[in-house]
């Protein structure tokens, strides 16, 4: 194809212009920090403006050591500005109208609507490129872009919210970047369009036959949904091109023996940090865990520990853990992302996602985390040699005559399990989590019940209850059962 001949052409070129916004990234503590005082200072500045600003009482002059004075906001502090500014009212948390609204639910189900600014929009796209441009750096241009890449994102299509144009936000970055891109951009925009993701993947795999991708980005489940809906020789064709995947958006750790198994033991794959309300961070290390945050373009990060406290990421230390806040340059102000994260190293700041706050499963007051149920369904599938596609975990419904328990229904294509693995994830959560242990030594708890059910299931269910775009957020720990027979 004439654009894969361009586009071997121009790799070298593309590399270039794509490495030099790796230049101006902080490495050290004290450049980080400096540049975090920048971004607050920036983002203070046109808050303290707007309606919401003036309703909290913020002036432009706060700083660092200020920012505890005032209150750690959700979304539903924003409800009032949001329904201002589709009414067509300017000026609500950040100067001017948002050129977007994105539309968003993360894993807790409910719409949300994220303004976007000129300044968001910038940070979205530059993050992005920074994390292409990492990847560049860890593997070298020749494998990367050996051919255009392949990314799973939303179909542009757009809603109106008020006079705004409202879309996912991979469907907003699409339609904003630059005319060579959207070029060598695949998949095509008429196979973007194909309503749903089942029905795109043969039109998807059709663009890249003749010359497949050295980079393929999505969120791991609907990398997986791809992969498994491929007969052998298509997945060969992929597997030959030995492409890096960039697993964004989620924990790739209960993928991981499948993706490993698809491609031989020999995958190579990083992670990114991208959100609706802004780019937070990439893996910039081979083969191992960190995000490193996106410290001076837009976004103020304070991490929130369980007893209330909070810090700016600059004066936390490696092992501290809690929710992730973040004050961007589109409005959101001391804002509780919902990300549990633990910090993992200086020099620069790395952090990994340890689970969803609102994901935290503790029914019976274990304190279970997402982090911990992925580690062990990993753990046990490696041990018992199981393919494992995807799983949730949920409190077993009580009954008179049987101890509480959780319930792990574990998508393979195995007719059964072994007998021993519902005592294996017993003793794996025991070793990580002390509260689980705890309670099971006390015979609160009795081991889970496994309940083993058919590849896409999961997918599947949240597909048919509206959970169906690309940069959707699928829970794996449930307050309640679920049962995928309604």
């Amino acid at each position: 194809m004439i654009r894969d001949v361009l586009f071997r052409f121009a790799s070298p070129f593309i590399s270039q212009k794509v490495l030099r916004g790796l230049e101006n990234i902080p490495n050290t503590n004290e450049e980080i920090a400096l540049s975090q005082n920048k971004v607050l200072y920036y983002i203070i500045k046109k808050i303290s403006t707007c309606e919401m600003g003036r309703d909290l009482g913020i002036k432009a002059n706060i700083g660092v050591n200020e920012m505890e004075d005032f209150p750690l906001t959700t979304y539903q502090d924003y409800i009032t500005y949001i329904e201002n500014i589709k009414d067509g009212n300017p000026h609500q948390i950040w100067q001017g109208k948002p050129l977007f609204m994105a539309e968003t639910s993360g894993s807790a189900g409910n719409k949300k609507y994220i303004p976007i600014s000129k300044e968001l929009l910038r940070n979205q796209l530059s993050g992005r490129r920074n994390a292409v441009a990492s990847v560049i750096n860890l593997y070298g241009a020749k494998r990367i872009l050996k051919s255009p890449p392949l990314s799973f994102g939303d179909a542009p299509i757009f809603s109106q919210f008020g006079d705004i144009k409202s879309a996912p936000i991979s469907a907003i970055l699409a339609c904003q970047m630059p005319s060579w891109s959207k070029y060598f951009s695949r998949p095509s925009t008429v196979t973007r369009k194909i309503p749903l993701f089942k029905d795109r993947i043969q039109s998807i795999y059709n663009e890249i036959a003749e010359s497949p991708p050295g980079f393929i980005v999505a969120m791991p489940a609907w990398m997986r949904d791809f992969f498994s809906s491929l007969n052998v020789e298509q997945l060969q064709t992929i597997i030959a091109a030995n492409p890096v995947l960039n697993l964004s958006g989620t924990s790739p750790k209960p993928y991981l023996n499948y993706l490993q198994t698809v491609f031989d033991n020999t995958l190579d794959f990083v992670e990114t940090y991208p959100t609706s309300e802004g780019f937070l961070g990439w893996q910039d290390r081979k083969s191992e865990t960190g995000i490193r945050l996106y410290v001076n373009d837009g976004i103020y990060f304070e991490l929130l520990y369980e007893n209330g406290r909070t810090n700016p990421i600059t004066k936390t230390a490696v092992g501290d853990m809690g929710e992730l806040v973040i004050t961007t340059c589109s409005g959101l102000f001391r804002y509780c992302i919902g990300d549990l994260i633990s910090v993992v190293s200086l020099n620069p700041i790395r952090v990994i996602i340890i689970g969803r706050k609102s994901e935290t499963l503790s029914v019976f007051g274990e304190h279970l985390l997402t982090s911990e149920t992925d580690t062990v369904i990993k753990s046990a599938c490696e041990y018992y040699k199981i393919p494992m596609f995807d799983y949730i975990v949920s409190p077993a419904p009580l009954k008179d005559n049987s101890k509480s328990h959780h319930v792990w229904m574990i998508e393979t294509d195995e007719q059964t399990l072994p007998e021993n693995l519902s005592a294996y994830i017993n003793g794996e959560l025991c070793k990580l989590n002390m509260c689980y242990r705890d309670l099971y030594n006390d015979g609160v708890l009795a081991c889970p019940m496994i309940i083993p059910i058919k590849p896409s299931t999961i997918l599947n269910y949240y597909k048919s209850r509206g959970r169906i775009g690309l940069q959707q957020k699928l829970p794996r720990l449930l307050k309640e059962g679920i049962s995928f027979n309604d």
